[in-house]
């Protein structure tokens, strides 16, 4: 199945010039999220569009046309039956990987293609870089000022830190930067752990306050951004279908308000830098094989693609 309509041939989109290049890194990337589509429905797993994706499927009927990547979101209980199940359920070329199964620590997951590149480490050759979509979960956030809310979030931030600037954050404390609202017996116990241990306290603490609120967020993304985009949990409960390209993705009914929130007036196209724009990108060559044959300079600069 071909998912890029006239795949062959450069276009143009919106005044941005879309050469069969892209069309083919988009080509793989549909391919990874029916193979993720696949797996979801036999566990009937939900997931909605993300981010860009959304963006994407709302405003342009498919890719934005200067990104090329999908962003997609789940619940967090279901985000983590598909992460204990989908890696022995899926077939070569395709691999999950986690804050768990690599050298990065991240808090989400990446489907990713084994015989592509998405090289944006080129001094971690072991490293999986194969293309990829993002699977984001989407965590309890508080709904007001709740106090009680207000107190998981704050020791879920404690624990991100310990978890991924455990030192600088022990410093922090340590000169009364800081006051933790975490007991010092517990933070001890949880900075002695080793990382990715860390990272699933983080983790289990974030699934045990899943529907204790009406508000929803990929957590970290909150942490990190803000109460940017956040969605009410009720919208997980209507789930409509937009055109992407010549699929069909699964979006919140009221994907609109969802867009607004996040982004304001989504609905006037504004170039932005592409995310992954110094990534050397092949939807034909594996990652092992460009680390291997491509000249170092290349590597190190990396290779714009259009």
């Amino acid at each position: 199945m071909t998912y890029i309509r006239d795949l062959w041939h450069d276009e143009i989109r919106d005044g941005f010039l879309v050469t069969t290049a892209r069309k083919k890194i988009w080509e793989r990337s549909l391919e990874i999220l029916a193979q993720f589509a696949r797996l979801c429905a036999r566990h009937h797993w939900q997931w909605w569009l993300a981010y860009g994706s959304l963006l994407g499927a709302a405003r342009h009927r498919g890719f934005i046309p200067w990104d090329d990547d999908i962003d997609v979101f789940m619940a967090r209980p279901d985000y983590n039956e598909f992460c204990r199940t989908a890696a022995a359920e899926l077939p070569e070329p395709f691999m999950l990987q986690t804050g768990y199964n690599d050298q990065l620590l991240i808090a989400f997951a990446k489907l990713r293609h084994e015989q592509t590149a998405a090289i944006e480490l080129p001094d971690w050759p072991e490293y999986h870089q194969g293309m990829f979509i993002d699977i984001f979960p989407l965590d309890a956030l508080p709904d007001g000022e709740d106090s009680a809310q207000q107190l998981t979030l704050t020791l879920e931030k404690e624990l991100w830190l310990l978890t991924v600037q455990r030192e600088e954050f022990l410093q922090t404390i340590a000169r009364g930067g800081y006051t933790p609202a975490m007991p010092q017996s517990e933070l001890q116990t949880v900075a002695a752990l080793p990382k990715r241990q860390r990272l699933r306290v983080f983790e289990d603490m974030a699934t045990a306050a899943w529907g204790s609120t009406q508000t929803v967020n990929h957590l970290v993304e909150y942490l990190v951004h803000g109460s940017r985009g956040n969605i009410p949990l009720a919208y997980l409960q209507d789930t409509v279908e937009l055109p992407f390209e010549t699929i069909q993705a699964p979006v919140f009914r009221e994907y609109a308000q969802a867009l607004t929130n996040q982004y304001g007036n989504w609905r006037e196209p504004v170039q932005v830098p592409n995310e992954h724009a110094g990534a050397i990108m092949s939807a034909d060559i594996s990652y092992r094989e460009c680390l291997r044959l491509l000249d170092r300079s290349v590597l190190q600069a990396g290779q714009p693609h259009t």
